[in-house]
């Protein structure tokens, strides 16, 4: 089975589907904080509903950033703790890559367009990462310029596109530009599974680093412990 999870913005979103991509059981909550307290209780609700045990889990796929600093360190941490209990293969999924994937299976990407997946990053304005629409021989799409941060001001000067399509969080917070159209879209750990399901089994390792574009202007939170045996 595949357990997908997501903490790294303003939710704690939990998936578990078997390895062809066949849904089994999904929970997301809106929060902007607390999801060190959320997230075992979540998915031990999907493998009770399910009927699935820990061990039965071989992949974990997780968002390692960039977003708010506690909730990447806490997806991070579980999803390391759970692969270690289990033995399990992590697969750490970029917040870019994570949308750009889901943008790509959703058939809202034309192939002749660059498409930029866009994280407001506060007053540092936007953290970015450009990709192109995957060939035939791959399905995963492919990054074409960064990951950074650029500033508002000199964000479309710095696609170098004259026309494209914007993805990503809080569109409201990215400026208008004749050519580009916008797509707003969350993390979502049911979209996690099929991005995942992208990648080779050879992508997923045993554990996932965080992403962080700027140092982190919070303090983490704890991640509670998950019992493998319940």
């Amino acid at each position: 089975m595949l357990l997908a999870l997501d903490t790294a913005f303003n939710a704690c979103s939990v998936a578990l589907a078997s390895l062809s991509g066949e849904l089994a059981s999904a929970r997301h909550v809106v929060q902007s904080r607390g999801q060190a307290e959320t997230l075992v209780p979540m998915v031990d609700e999907v493998l009770q509903q399910t009927g699935v045990k820990p061990q039965a889990i071989t992949r974990i796929v997780v968002t390692r950033g960039p977003g708010t600093f506690a909730g990447v360190r806490i997806g991070i941490a579980f999803a390391r703790s759970l692969a270690l209990a289990t033995g399990a293969r992590v697969l750490g999924l970029s917040s870019f890559e994570a949308l750009a994937g889901s943008v790509s299976l959703e058939g809202s990407w034309p192939k002749s367009l660059p498409l930029v997946v866009a994280i407001p990053a506060g007053r540092a304005g936007v953290s970015a990462e450009m990709f192109t629409k995957p060939e035939k021989t791959s399905l995963v799409p492919k990054t074409l310029k960064g990951p950074e941060i650029v500033s508002l001001e000199d964000f479309y000067a710095w696609t170098g596109a004259g026309k494209g399509i914007i993805a990503g969080p809080r569109m409201d917070q990215i400026p208008e530009a004749e050519g580009f159209a916008k797509i707003d879209t969350w993390p979502r750990a049911e979209d996690l599974i099929r991005s995942a399901l992208l990648y080779p089994e050879s992508a997923y390792e045993d554990t996932a680093t965080p992403l962080y574009l700027r140092p982190p202007d919070a303090t983490p939170q704890s991640p509670s412990r998950f019992s493998a045996g319940s």
